[in-house]
């Protein structure tokens, strides 16, 4: 089993006592995975120098709509059905052939 002997917290500051790492770490998590989070508007224009396609608001908004189960459907049936299975061992006929009965 590995042990961590220090970490750095969000401050920089060194911690070293076995209590206090473990605090950090529920801390930092609980943060992360679960604690109340802010939205804020980042301004990444400074990037543009080096982006070949920044994508426009409705290439965005396509990006985050809801997939409906005919998009699924339309994007299923694209699929050549001498493809390779997938790592489930299905191939895309054997699903196309489910989809229909």
């Amino acid at each position: 089993m590995q042990k961590v002997f220090q970490i750095s917290d969000v401050q920089g500051t060194l911690l070293t006592d076995e209590a206090t790492i473990e605090a950090e770490f529920i801390r930092f998590y609980e943060e992360l995975l679960g604690g109340t989070r802010q939205d804020s508007h980042v301004n990444i224009g400074y990037l543009r120098q080096w982006a070949r396609h920044i994508i426009t608001h409705e290439e965005g908004e396509s990006l985050i709509r809801t997939v409906t189960r005919e998009d699924i459907k339309t994007a299923l049936f694209d699929i050549d059905e001498d493809k390779a299975p997938g790592p489930d061992g299905f191939s895309s006929g054997f699903f196309k052939a489910a989809w229909l009965s």
